[in-house]
């Protein structure tokens, strides 16, 4: 794992789990423990966030820390979701909770059709 880190490259990861989770501002910076302010100047590059307003914002967006900090994911926790994961997850969360449950029975569903085909598989093969 690269022990060096960029400050720059630390806020632009911030800002695009911020821009594709399409949470607002102020529950951002409710999450990290900053004022809207302080936010809006690491945006300009007037201030820099503290390690803690990052170990918040990592929590906060269920990603791994060391991908916050390095890019990258380390071997323990591989949480960071990918570009597709987060716009579903996006989506999903902007959904009523009703439709919530239903994308939930239909995944659900297609897993057990997968399962079923599967093992239907495997039993063929079998034979």
């Amino acid at each position: 794992m690269n022990n060096e880190y960029d400050i720059n490259a630390i806020l632009e990861r911030l800002f695009y789990l911020k821009d594709m989770h399409g949470g607002n501002g102020k529950a951002i910076c409710d999450a990290a423990g900053i004022s809207n302010t302080l936010y809006s100047d690491w945006k300009h590059g007037k201030a820099k966030p503290s390690l803690t307003s990052v170990i918040a914002l990592s929590l906060y967006f269920n990603v791994d820390l060391d991908w916050v900090i390095f890019g990258e994911n380390s071997k323990k926790n591989s949480s960071v979701k990918s570009e597709t994961e987060i716009s579903l997850l996006s989506k999903f969360r902007s959904l009523p909770p009703d439709y919530q449950l239903r994308v939930i029975s239909y995944i659900d569903g297609m897993l057990d059709t997968i399962n079923i085909t599967e093992k239907a598989s495997k039993h063929e093969s079998l034979a």
